[in-house]
């Protein structure tokens, strides 16, 4: 987090069996640094992201969670971004 300029905790957990599983850093990446940037960056006081990797027989699951500002919040300040940009193109 500290390359994107926001400090926190970091985890990431994963399970012993998957050590000979390969799964490519782009399939993670768009959604971790959505957390960040969406989520995070703009949340004041403690800021936490979560990774988990587990598996079942036929399938790997990542997940990713954050204590950000939340969806609602974070579409509502994208809404400001589009209409601060429209005001200043027109």
């Amino acid at each position: 987090m500290a390359r994107l300029n926001c400090q926190g905790t970091i985890s990431i957990e994963d399970e012993e069996e998957l050590a000979d599983c390969y799964l490519p850093n782009a399939m993670v990446q768009a959604f971790v640094e959505n957390a960040i940037i969406h989520g995070l960056k703009p949340k004041k006081g403690n800021k936490q992201l979560a990774i988990r990797f587990y598996a079942d027989e036929d399938f790997l699951f990542v997940e990713i969670e954050d204590n950000g500002i939340g969806r609602i919040k974070a579409a509502a300040r994208k809404s400001s971004w589009i209409l601060e940009a429209t005001i200043l193109f027109m």
